[in-house]
C-alpha cells in the first residue's frame, strides 16, 4: 500500500507496519499526539497537511474509514489535545467543511452524554 504524503513522516516517525491488525485506532491516537505537538511547535503547514487528510478520510466511500477519521482521529484530537491543556478548539479554523460538520457532532454528543450524568 501506498502511504499519503501527510502520513509518510509521522510513520516513519513512529515506524509502523502496515499489517498491524489495531493500526488504525493505534494510529489515531499517536497521530493526535503528532497534531498537537506541530501546533505547539508552529509547525501549522505540517498541522494543515494532517487536517486535510482526515478531511479526505471523511470523503471516503468506505464507511470504516469515515468512522475512523470522526471517531479516531477527530474524537481523539479533542480528548488527547483536552487533557494536555491545550484547547482543541483552536484548531476549528483549520478543519474542512466536513470535519467542523462532524466536531460539531462530535461535542453535542459529548455534552448530552454529560448533561444526562450530571446530578441535579
Amino acid at each position: 500500500r501506498r502511504i499519503p504524503p501527510a502520513f509518510s513522516l509521522f510513520v516513519a516517525t513512529y515506524r509502523y507496519t502496515i499489517t498491524d491488525d489495531e493500526l488504525p485506532y493505534i494510529v489515531s491516537v499517536d497521530f493526535s499526539n503528532y497534531l498537537l505537538t506541530q501546533y505547539t511547535s508552529c509547525n501549522m503547514t505540517e498541522l494543515q497537511r494532517g487536517l486535510d487528510l482526515i478531511e479526505k478520510f471523511l470523503h471516503s466511500k468506505y464507511h470504516k474509514v469515515q468512522e475512523l477519521a470522526t471517531v479516531g482521529f477527530l474524537e481523539d484530537i479533542q480528548t488527547i489535545w483536552a487533557n494536555h491543556a491545550t484547547d482543541p478548539e483552536l484548531i476549528f479554523e483549520y478543519l474542512g467543511a466536513e470535519s467542523k460538520r462532524l466536531w460539531g457532532k462530535l461535542n453535542d454528543f459529548w455534552k448530552n452524554v454529560k448533561a444526562s450524568l450530571s446530578c441535579s
